[in-house]
């Protein structure tokens, strides 16, 4: 069975429980697993998904983050599912995750399910940043990730065009810098850039007016220095 009894469901509070000192003891998580179902369902489900008969301390805290996070089971378990897709199939990631969405009040199934949806948007957005610059595969940063799921579902900029901005980076650079290829890649979404003909007129615009500027400032010097000889008095 994929879903803990219906029945078994305790009702959802909008006001979480203060945390308990520490989480529940071996007896105690026999206790509740005696009495509820879904705490028995978890369980079950949680060495069903590990693939091994769980420890004590990672019965307790399961019980924890359902009796007093607020975490319903099913979503527990989807987390456990997550979590092992990450090749994180451990209990303190699986805590680390549980919390935080119980911070964000993810507390139902179809909550769940849209925040793994946009995970799994942010993970996708992410691989085609580093093969487009070309990076080894790692975990980006906070601030990395806002940046690449800006660039790919925000402003929907194909990775052609993220590589372009790449290379205006590493010309300007002569690294990779994603601060400065995100600067690039805002000033094309403001001028509705969306095209590489179209960054490559714009570039060929700006060296065209970086030339002329630099020709009327240097008209301007020999202006001045010819004015400066023809006011000089003859001697």
């Amino acid at each position: 069975e994929q879903t803990p009894p219906e029945s078994a469901k305790p009702a959802r509070s909008s006001r979480r429980p203060v945390p308990p000192a520490a989480k529940p003891s071996r007896e105690e998580v026999i206790t509740r697993g005696e009495q509820s179902k879904e705490i028995a369902w978890l369980l079950a489900q949680a060495q069903l998904r590990l693939g091994r008969t769980i420890s004590a301390g990672e019965m307790s805290t399961l019980v924890y983050l359902h009796d007093t996070e607020g975490l319903p089971a099913e979503v527990i378990a989807m987390i456990l599912e997550y979590s092992i897709a990450q090749g994180k199939g451990n209990i303190r990631y699986v805590e680390k995750v549980a919390l935080s969405w119980a911070q964000e009040e993810i507390d139902s199934l179809e909550k769940a399910e849209r925040k793994l949806s946009e995970l799994e948007r942010q993970r996708k957005a992410w691989a085609q940043v580093q093969k487009a610059f070309g990076m080894e595969r790692r975990q980006p940063s906070e601030r990395e990730q806002t940046m690449a799921t800006r660039w790919l579902d925000e402003w929907h900029f194909t990775p052609q065009m993220l590589r372009l901005a790449y290379d205006a980076c590493v010309d300007a650079t002569g690294k990779c810098s994603l601060p400065y290829i995100n600067k690039v890649l805002d000033q094309w979404q403001k001028k509705g850039i969306r095209t590489p003909d179209q960054a490559r007129e714009d570039r060929e615009k700006k060296a065209r007016n970086t030339a002329a500027s630099n020709k009327r400032a240097t008209s301007y010097d020999i202006d001045k220095i010819q004015k400066l000889l023809g006011d000089k008095p003859q001697s």
